[in-house]
C-alpha cells in the first residue's frame, strides 16, 4: 500500500472512493440511523510529523458504531491486561456475522472469537473499570477523545436511545455470555449492556 504524504494524494483517493458509498445504506434496524445521509464521505490522516490530511466531509458529525469496539478493547486492554481479557474472549478470526450467536454455542471454552463481533466487545465491556455504566462509558468516551484530541465527542442521546430499543440480539448475546461464565453471574448485565449500547 502506498503510504498518503500528500493532501493531493489523499483528495485524490477520496474522489476515487466517493462512487462507491452508493453502494451502501444505513442501518434500517436502527431508527435513529435510518435519516442519515449515506452520500457523506470523509477522510482525515495524522501524519506522524504532526500534521493532518483532510478531504470531503470532514467537518459532519457522526457516529462511529461498530468502530468502537477498537476503542473498547484499548480501555480493556489498559484497565486489565492482555491475561485478563484473554479469558472472557479470544482473538481468532471469524467467518460469522457481527452478531452471531452459534459460534459462542459451537466452542468448546464459550468465548467470543474476537473482540470485533459484538459478543467479543460486550464481554470487554464487562471488563472495564467502574461501578456503574456511566462510569465505563466515560472511560471509553474519554479514550476515544484523546484518541481523536477532540474534548466535544459525545454520546448521540437519540441513537442510543434506538440502539438500546432494538437490541434484543445484544441482550441475548449478554445473557448466553453471563449464562456460561463468561461474564461471571454477579455482574450487573443490563449496566455491562446499557454501556454498550451507549458506546
Amino acid at each position: 500500500m502506498k503510504k498518503i504524504v500528500t493532501q493531493q494524494e489523499l483528495q485524490a483517493i477520496w474522489e476515487q472512493s466517493r462512487p462507491i458509498i452508493s453502494q451502501g445504506s444505513p442501518a434500517k434496524y436502527i431508527p435513529a440511523l435510518q435519516s442519515a445521509d449515506p452520500s457523506k464521505l470523509g477522510v482525515c490522516v495524522a501524519l506522524s510529523n504532526g500534521t493532518y490530511l483532510k478531504a470531503g466531509d470532514v467537518q459532519e458529525l457522526f457516529t462511529i458504531q461498530s468502530i468502537v469496539k477498537i476503542i473498547i478493547f484499548a480501555r480493556c486492554l489498559l484497565d486489565r491486561g492482555t491475561a485478563t481479557v484473554s479469558d472472557r474472549v479470544n482473538i481468532e478470526p471469524s467467518n460469522e456475522g457481527f452478531n452471531e450467536i452459534s459460534s459462542l454455542e459451537t466452542k468448546s471454552d464459550k468465548k467470543p472469537l474476537n473482540p470485533m463481533i459484538n459478543a467479543g466487545a460486550i464481554a470487554c465491556v464487562s471488563l472495564l473499570s467502574g461501578n456503574s455504566s456511566q462510569e465505563k462509558i466515560d472511560q471509553i468516551l474519554d479514550l476515544t477523545r484523546i484518541m481523536a484530541n477532540r474534548r466535544d465527542i459525545y454520546v448521540n442521546q437519540e441513537v442510543y436511545l434506538s440502539e438500546k430499543s432494538t437490541g434484543a440480539r445484544n441482550r441475548a448475546l449478554g445473557y448466553y455470555l453471563q449464562s456460561t461464565g463468561i461474564i461471571p453471574q454477579n455482574e450487573p448485565i443490563e449496566e455491562i449492556l446499557d454501556t454498550y449500547f451507549q458506546a
